[in-house]
């Protein structure tokens, strides 16, 4: 678990818009944070979003990802299908790419095309900012991480 987090780390980074996913995920909340707060949200859901694909990607036995097309949507992102081909089923995974800057970040994932982690994720940390606070955001959020690495 370690190894594949310490790799995947750098590359989510990379090629996720974490801020804006964070920023997201707080929903009405996130404008009552400190800018402290705000980065420490951000900060979280990185280390949750790391750990959830580390703990989801344990071996290799010839699974493939590919694509299959891309649609515009709104605001000027676009929605790229692809489909994960494993033994003996096929996974549909649409990815939300938005612009951050020059570049294309992925911004949310669509399980089956139409199951959005990100709107999962809010309903359950903007609820959570809501009714308790930010401080048991964060715990939640330190929560998850530590039973995804085990």
């Amino acid at each position: 678990y370690k190894g594949r987090y310490e790799r995947l780390e750098p590359l989510l980074k990379e090629t996720y818009n974490l801020a804006g996913m964070g920023r997201f995920t707080a929903g009405p909340g996130w404008s009552q944070l400190s800018p402290e707060d705000r980065q420490r949200l951000v900060d979280g859901f990185s280390r949750l979003t790391t750990a959830t694909y580390a703990n989801r990607f344990d071996g290799y036995s010839g699974e493939k990802l590919e694509v299959v097309g891309e649609t515009p949507a709104q605001s000027g992102s676009v929605i790229v299908e692809t489909k994960l081909v494993t033994s003996p089923e096929t996974i549909q995974l649409n990815y939300l790419m938005t612009k951050v800057g020059q570049d294309w970040r992925v911004f949310d994932v669509y399980l089956e095309g139409t199951i959005s982690e990100l709107a999962v994720r809010r309903s359950e940390f903007s609820a959570v900012l809501r009714r308790d606070g930010p401080e048991a955001l964060f715990k939640l959020l330190d929560q998850k991480v530590a039973a995804l690495a085990k």
